[in-house]
């Protein structure tokens, strides 16, 4: 008997919770009219900035030879930009959490999302070893607050109950960082893996970047990983 009756009390408060979720959405559908489709163009525009943010975090992977080569650091010296981007992104997470209930939320994810891409297109210019770790540090403070910001408005706008919302967020995150390398690919240095000395072939990938002379040939040696290139101009 106590166990049918434990079920019964379970049966209600499941009715009785399910009976007050259509009774609220109903409320703001009455109150507000065309309340679920604002939801579903907010939580579309919330998507595409975080298809946008997986699009632009993803390239550096691929492109961190161009960078270190950019930037004429060692291998342990450009690892740092990794550093300084996950130190970012804890911090503008932090903030951002902080921000987010101070001024508007549409203000703040929109002057995140501008400032967050105009670091990125700034990265490629920033040859001193300093500012790239700069830039680097600051693209992630922008991104983390824009990540925080968003899986919150995700939640407030549908009042606890974005289950698909949430789950379509970060499926666009992924997507862009799917793409990312697709897209990135044809901007990067040439490269080569074979190279062919004296008649024999070495599999020792190289740069070729164009300069005065012509182009200044990058050798990668991989025994000698501190970053000393041995550097060629033809």
């Amino acid at each position: 008997m106590d166990q049918e009756g434990s079920a019964d009390s379970f049966l209600r408060d499941v009715s009785s919770e399910n009976t007050e979720g259509k009774a609220v959405e109903e409320h703001s559908e009455k109150q507000y009219p065309g309340c679920r489709r604002n939801r579903i163009c907010r939580s579309m525009w919330l998507w595409l900035s975080f298809f946008s943010m997986g699009l632009a975090n993803s390239q550096r992977g691929p492109a961190f030879l161009d960078i270190q080569m950019i930037t004429g650091t060692t291998l342990q010296q450009a690892a740092s930009f990794f550093t300084a981007s996950f130190v970012g992104s804890v911090v503008g997470s932090l903030l951002g959490g902080v921000v987010y209930d101070v001024i508007s939320q549409t203000l703040f994810l929109g002057v995140s999302l501008l400032a967050h891409a105009v670091l990125t297109m700034l990265t490629p210019f920033c040859r001193l070893y300093a500012l790239m770790a700069a830039v680097s540090f600051l693209v992630a403070v922008f991104g983390g607050g824009v990540s925080t910001a968003v899986n919150a408005d995700v939640l407030r706008v549908w009042e606890g109950r974005g289950g698909v919302a949430m789950q379509g967020l970060h499926f666009s995150y992924a997507l862009g960082g799917v793409i990312a390398p697709l897209i990135t690919q044809p901007f990067l240095a040439p490269r080569d893996d074979n190279i062919i000395f004296d008649n024999t072939t070495f599999a020792r990938p190289f740069l070729s970047l164009p300069s005065e002379d012509g182009f200044e040939v990058i050798m990668l040696d991989w025994k000698n990983a501190s970053g000393q290139d041995s550097r060629e101009v033809s």
